[in-house]
């Protein structure tokens, strides 16, 4: 670490001008510089470390240099281009859970193993499976919730550029 008031993060140089990372976020992090340049607009990265960064940009570049040239225009025709790209995503290796039925039947089973027979402490009123007895029932879909289906969603990314 360099300094107390400062970050470990290098400084960002971009065509010549020094990008300064402020605090931008609302979660009081600072944002990365970089996030607003598109990767396609990158002609060139060099790195500059130690002395020779220093002896260029003082203490700012004591954390190294992140030196990025981007694309710029040039003489002659005209040139346009466009690129355009679009996926989709979907959950795989999905695991195969317990319903509330099968839990049930489980855990009595397990109980049923553990203490010799099958404890009533486990579905009377006010026992374990109390939810049962208020009529929230597997069979009506009152408590059995697939929460991996919620979680796991069908995405898709699309993403155009034009230069």
């Amino acid at each position: 670490i360099s300094s107390i008031s400062s970050s470990q993060e290098p400084l960002y140089v971009i065509d010549g001008m020094p990008l300064i990372n402020d605090d931008e976020s609302v979660s009081q992090a600072p944002i990365n510089p970089l996030i607003s340049l598109n990767p396609n607009d990158i002609a060139s990265i060099e790195i500059l470390k130690d002395a020779s960064s220093a002896a260029i940009y003082g203490a700012r570049g004591t954390n190294g240099v992140v030196l990025i040239t981007t694309k710029s225009g040039k003489s002659g025709k005209t040139k346009i281009s466009l690129n355009t790209s679009m996926g989709w995503s979907e959950p795989t290796n999905t695991l195969d859970w317990l319903n509330a039925e099968q839990y049930v039947e489980l855990f009595t089973e397990a109980s049923a193993n553990s203490y010799g027979a099958e404890d009533t402490w486990l579905t009377e009123e006010g026992g374990y499976f109390d939810w049962m007895a208020n009529g929230l029932d597997w069979r009506n879909g009152a408590v059995d919730t697939d929460w991996q289906s919620f979680a796991l969603v069908d995405g898709s990314v699309q993403d155009h550029t034009i230069s």
